[in-house]
């Protein structure tokens, strides 16, 4: 045992040796806790020949010896676990990620010790699997409070690999807090203001790249700092392949921070001087370049050309002469000779640069074009810049010249797919059965589907998909060792997909998706995609947005992105969708090249009006006119922007205006789907409702499965249902009575232009005297002749007794969208005490009004009110409201109202309150909050503030309020339910009288 100890000491001290060396080669493992885990683990097992050798070799450093005699071990005992973590170890260290992959997911259920776990989380790494490699990373540091600062390393780099920025930005904050000395965090967050082109933060202070850029640093910091200086590079060589030269020339300068690239730098600073041909420039800064390497090829290319141009071949600079002669040679051959010209061509087709290529190939005469390797060129840059009918071309060039070209017609039948001229290729292959390939024949086969998609013929699509699905599932059912069948066979699966959505059936795409996911099948992202359109159409935005941001974490694509952000504002997220939209507007630029001209990016378009559509969300409706009319300015007729602005019309209270805008569209674009739905609603509001659903049936003929057209057509629906309306009020004065009223009301729309009603009301005060019961019944009809007019009729009466038939009648006038003009007329009203009427006294009421709406900002009325007693007694008030909004916002409102009053009797001596005069005035600030809002449904509260001064002649003045608080749930478009309360106080003829009221309605749409 003594003897066994010091063999062990002996190996914690190789093993420690090993630690340095292995660090020096850059690896993220820190040894010496792996040497004390393998002595740990070791101490007290007998080890076989094979695997003791391996272990003692790796102590030594000696590892490709190691691995092969832990090879041997494994070979002999393969469900060992010690072997089993040595090994995996050992295969880690010597590089070997995959095998050490391998073992792992082979023995998941071993519980394997740290140093081997640790390795573990370093392959996954490694090879890329950066999704498992988080997952284990944290679970290994969730187990242990003492954290890990190698697992955290790695972790953190996985993240920023992952695209999980915001989750490596809040482990990097933690990290450095934990060890603020380690630079391997520092060089790490310099790489994650790379990865996401926080290039003032990279190259600023904050970066503090000129402190880490040392020699002798940490191979890992060095590497991290390579990559991120790469990704400055790469997108600075990007911009300047937009043309943004002198922004690009800005980051590169600024790049001069990596000294030990600065002959890169410099080498790209006169490349791109070429470019803008200042081959004047590029041809000085290249004399007084210090080449410490030797320079890339497409750099001294670049370089020859600039001394071709300015003719100064002979001015080379002697120590640079060896570099670039035979450059100079090849340009002046390129000249002269056509296939330097298609030299050159390639060169920019690896380089990626397709529209330099197609400009420099369409420049070549077509008599230098006459040799099938320039033809094969040029069609193969055809295809790869998607102009296939252009490639097409010239494969029947070649084919024109040798008819028996094989390899031509292949190609051109590809093109002919890639263009949807699948029925052509069908017909090429049957007549060339020996010549076409029979993979490019089968897979014009399973192409049909898909061109009928895009042809918008889903249908027909779903069609030959079951019949496609039913002929393979055959072949592999009857054990076809076919791989292009089962390929097909996966293909067409997923295709249905494709034309499910097309066909709009969401359904049955969440149901296939759904079974997909229980059979652990591998999805392709588009099938994800369609179902998480899906998800959304059927209005289960959290399962959509879950969906979306797992495809963006592999592609931050646009379109992606703004699914992500629709589903927001779905959900209501509206600050998160805000940052988004932000998010995307500052990445997406306004103009784009496109084979080689500068357009305009209908991306950025895009953004600008859902910029508005954002603002109108929230119902901040005078900041999205705002930023409508400022943005016309840039584009005035674009019609996604006016369709936006007749929307916010409409959501003003602006519907003339809105109606004249949405046909100014229509006139610019009749196919907008969204100016037709808002133009259909803005008939309906213009009282034009028979031919606002002769347009929504329409277009629902053509969109069966929009939402929008559905929703609205479910809105005009509503709107034609019958309703029951309830209300309920009780009041207690104190001194004073109690009150009871209520009431039952149907309206019955008949056509679009009357709706007739019934109504019937209940009021019962507790009094000194008695209780008084009050009963009335209206019957009536509510006649919208126009635009303009609307009329309103019924017959009144008291229900308990047959006597005192009256007669209620109302005329409005809406002069426009801003004007409203009131007349109204009841008999016998029920607006006046409970004592009067016990006394037997009546009253006729006389109501006219004049209400300016300038917006819902703002809107005020200004009226007076009659009524005539049967004792003679005659009461006249004149009013004048207003309220205004403060603030508006998606979930609070703030608004400001006024109320002032004179009233005045014209007969003091009578047994109820009577005052000669009466002036009021009030301040009421309101709060509106919308706890919950989803499609339908919603539950709003408000509150009301009532501060006021009351005056009445031979009393003086005196303080008068109320507070008024109020629940409004909405549980679907046909059920909603109102509650609330009111306390108010108030003074009569020098009494204080303090109330306190409790209301309700209830409405019922069928």
């Amino acid at each position: 045992m003594a003897l066994k100890r010091i063999i062990v000491s002996v190996f914690i001290y190789v093993l420690y040796l090993h630690s340095a060396v292995v660090c020096a080669q850059g690896s993220a493992v820190n040894e010496e806790k792996v040497a004390a885990s393998v002595v740990e683990e070791h101490v007290e097992e007998v080890l076989s020949v094979d695997h003791q050798q391996a272990v003692t070799l790796a102590r030594e450093g000696k590892l490709i010896s190691a691995y092969r005699h832990i090879q041997e071990a494994y070979r002999d005992d393969p469900q060992n676990p010690k072997i089993i973590a040595d090994h995996l170890a050992i295969s880690a260290w010597t590089e070997r990620y995959d095998e050490a992959v391998t073992l792992y997911r082979e023995h998941q259920v071993i519980d394997l010790p740290d140093y081997a776990m640790k390795e573990v989380i370093r392959s996954l790494r490694e090879t890329g699997d950066y999704a498992q490699a988080i997952r284990l990373a944290e679970d290994f540091l969730r187990a242990r409070a003492e954290g890990d600062i190698d697992v955290t390393v790695g972790l953190i780099y996985s993240l920023i690999q992952a695209k999980d920025h915001a989750e490596a930005a809040a482990r990097l904050a933690e990290a450095k807090e934990a060890y603020p000395d380690t630079l391997r965090f520092r060089s790490l967050q310099a790489l994650l203001f790379a990865v996401r082109k926080q290039w003032d933060e990279l190259l600023g202070p904050a970066g503090g790249i000129e402190a880490l850029v040392t020699d002798g640093q940490d191979p890992a910091v060095v590497s991290d700092l390579n990559e991120a200086f790469y990704l400055a590079y790469d997108e600075a060589i990007a911009i300047a392949r937009s043309e943004r030269y002198d922004e690009a020339l800005s980051l590169l300068d600024r790049l001069g921070v990596f000294k030990h690239k600065s002959q890169q730098v410099e080498s790209d600073r006169i490349v791109i001087n070429v470019w803008q041909e200042k081959f004047d420039e590029a041809v000085d800064a290249y004399a007084r370049m210090n080449i410490e390497t030797d320079p890339p090829p497409y750099f001294l290319k670049e370089v020859a050309r600039a001394y071709k141009k300015t003719g100064e071949e002979t001015e080379m600079p002697d120590r640079h002469r060896r570099y670039i002669e035979s450059y100079v040679q090849a340009i002046e051959e390129e000249e002269l000779r056509s296939h330097a010209q298609l030299d050159v061509i390639r060169v920019r087709v690896e380089e990626g640069n397709l529209d330099e290529a197609v400009r420099l190939i369409d420049g070549i005469p077509e008599d230098d074009l006459g040799k099938p390797e320039a033809l094969f060129l040029k069609a193969k840059i055809y295809d790869s810049t998607k102009e296939y009918w252009k490639a097409v071309h010239v494969y029947n060039r070649i084919l024109k010249m040798d008819p028996d070209n094989h390899a031509a017609l292949n190609l051109k039948l590809r093109s002919l797919m890639d263009l949807g001229a699948t029925s052509l290729v069908l017909e090429e292959s049957e007549k060339h059965p020996g010549v076409v390939d029979a993979v490019i024949a089968e897979r014009a086969k399973t192409n049909v589907p898909m061109h009928q998609i895009r042809w918008d013929e889903p249908a027909l699509a779903l069609d030959e998909i079951k019949q496609l699905e039913e002929k393979y599932a055959d072949l592999l059912a009857k054990g076809a060792d076919d791989q292009t069948a089962s390929e097909n066979y996966d293909r067409i699966k997923w295709d249905r997909f494709l034309a499910l959505r097309k066909e709009e059936k969401m359904d049955e795409i969440v149901r296939g998706y759904e079974a997909h996911l229980i059979a652990g099948d591998e999805i392709p992202p588009w099938v994800h995609r369609a179902a998480g359109d899906a998800y959304l159409y059927l209005q289960r935005p959290e399962e959509a947005l879950e969906i979306f941001n797992k495809l963006i974490k592999a592609d931050q694509s646009f379109d992606l992105e703004m699914s992500a952000y629709y589903t927001l504002i779905e959900l209501g997220r509206y600050e998160e969708a805000q940052d988004a939209l932000d998010r995307l507007d500052d990445v997406t630029p306004a103009k784009v090249v496109r084979r080689g001209i500068l357009q305009d990016n209908w991306q950025k378009a895009d953004i600008a009006f859902n910029k508005a559509w954002l603002l109108m969300y929230q119902d901040r409706l005078k900041e999205a006119e705002s930023y409508i009319q400022e943005t016309k300015k840039v584009s005035p007729f674009n019609t996604h922007l006016r369709t936006a602005e007749a929307h916010n019309h409409l959501y003003r209270g602006w519907k003339r205006r809105a109606l004249d805008e949405f046909k100014m569209v229509r006139t610019l674009e009749n196919s907008l789907i969204s100016a037709q739905i808002g133009y259909a609603r803005a008939l309906n509001e213009n009282m034009k409702k028979k031919e606002a659903r002769e347009e929504i049936k329409d277009l629902l003929k053509r969109k069966p499965a929009n939402k929008h057209v559905q929703c609205l057509l479910r809105q005009f629906d509503v709107e034609e249902m019958s309703v029951v309306t309830f209300d309920a009020s009780y009041t207690a004065e104190d001194p004073g009575e109690d009150e009871y009223v209520l009431s039952l009301r149907g309206d019955q729309p008949i056509g679009f232009q009357h709706t007739l009603f019934a109504e019937v009301i209940r009021r019962e005060t507790t009094q000194e005297g008695g209780n008084d019961v009050a009963c009335k019944v209206r019957v009536g009809d509510i006649w919208q002749v126009n635009n303009n007019w609307r009329l309103i009729g019924a017959i009144t009466g008291d229900y308990e007794k047959t006597d005192g038939v009256g007669f209620l009648g109302g005329i409005q006038y809406q002069l426009n969208d801003c004007w409203t003009f009131d007349f109204g007329y009841e008999s016998d009203t029920f607006d006046i005490s409970s004592r009067l009427r016990a006394d037997g006294v009546e009253a006729d009421l006389y109501t006219l009004s004049a209400t300016y709406r300038m917006s819902e900002l703002f809107d005020t009325t200004i009226g007076v009110t009659f009524k005539d007693f049967t004792d003679n007694n005659e009461y006249l008030q004149y009013f004048w409201r207003t309220d205004m909004a403060l603030t508006t916002s998606a979930y609070w409102k703030t608004r400001l109202g006024t109320e002032f009053s004179y009233e005045t009797f014209s007969d003091q001596n009578v047994a109820y309150y009577s005052p000669e005069e009466t002036y009021s005035f009030y301040f009421v600030p309101m709060v509106e909050h919308t706890w919950f809002r989803r499609y339908e449904k919603a539950w709003v509260d408000r509150m009301y503030l009532g501060v006021g001064q009351k005056w009445q002649s031979d009393f003086g003045a005196s303080g008068v309020g109320y507070v008024r608080y109020e629940q409004d749930h909405k549980f679907s478009d046909t059920k909603s339910w109102l509650i609330g309360t009111t306390y108010s106080l108030n003074e009569y003829d020098g009494e204080s009288v303090n109330a306190l009221n409790v209301y309700t309605t209830v409405r019922f749409k069928f």
